[in-house]
This record gives C-alpha cells, structure tokens and sequence, in this order.
C-alpha cells in the first residue's frame, strides 16, 4: 500500500474514535452553547462543513429544528465562502456553526472569515487543537 493509501485508510479508521471525542466535547459545553444560542438574538443556526463534517451538520441541522425548535439549516462551506446572500439571507442573523475534522479545511476556513468578516459569530469543531478553524471560533 502507497502512503497516499496508509493516510487515507487512517483517516477512515480513526474516525469513530475523532467523532467520540467531538460528541464528549459537546456534551461538556453543551449548556455554554444553549446560554450562547439564547442571548446571542439569532434567527437562525447555520451548519457548514465539507465531506464528512458537512453531512454531520446536515444531522444536526435536522436535529435542531426537530428537537430545539431553532430554525437550522446546513451550507456546504464553498457555497457559503463563495456566496454568502444566496445561502443565507440578508436579514438572517444566524449562528454559524463550522466544522471540519482536520481544522485546516481551506473551504470552511474561508467561509468562517467570510461570516466573521460581515459581523457573524461562529462556533468551530475541530478534532485537532492548535489548528487555525479553532482560533476562528
């Protein structure tokens, strides 16, 4: 096996044991996120992520509508760097939520300074610290 297939095959592997490590973190801030959420004045939540991430956040967009009652939605990252109004309107006021595993995804970076940039708050998950997604947040 190249090395190019060793890093893909760890990078699939160690995934179970990256996403448990994410959930216990969550669960350990998960009341500073609701106190954030309930004085922050949003209207809505938005997911983005890329690959893997963005389809968690598809899931947890859904799971917040069907269970918080927040209105939610999920942005794949490019679209939202790339293209901010036609994912999210104008008048929205919206929590971004951004992940990505590796925490050095180009597209969710540009896209979390992007949303900071126009005075957006965001909230970063990223498996590794010291990556530049978690300064973000």
């Amino acid at each position: 096996m190249t090395s190019i297939g060793q890093h893909t095959r760890h990078e699939i592997l160690s995934q179970p044991a990256a996403w448990a490590a994410n959930l216990a973190t969550l669960r350990e801030h998960a009341d500073d996120l609701v106190a954030l959420y309930q004085t922050g004045g949003y209207d809505a939540v938005a997911w983005t992520g890329c690959g893997s991430p963005y389809y968690a956040m598809l899931s947890a967009a859904a799971l917040l509508q069907e269970r918080g009652g927040a209105p939610a939605c999920a942005v794949p990252a490019s679209e939202l760097w790339l293209n901010r109004r036609a994912a999210l309107p104008a008048r929205q006021r919206a929590l971004l939520v951004a992940a990505s595993r590796s925490g050095s995804t180009t597209e969710v970076l540009r896209a979390v300074q992007a949303f900071r940039a126009e005075g957006g708050d965001a909230v970063t998950l990223t498996s590794f610290g010291g990556r530049p997604l978690g300064a973000l947040g």
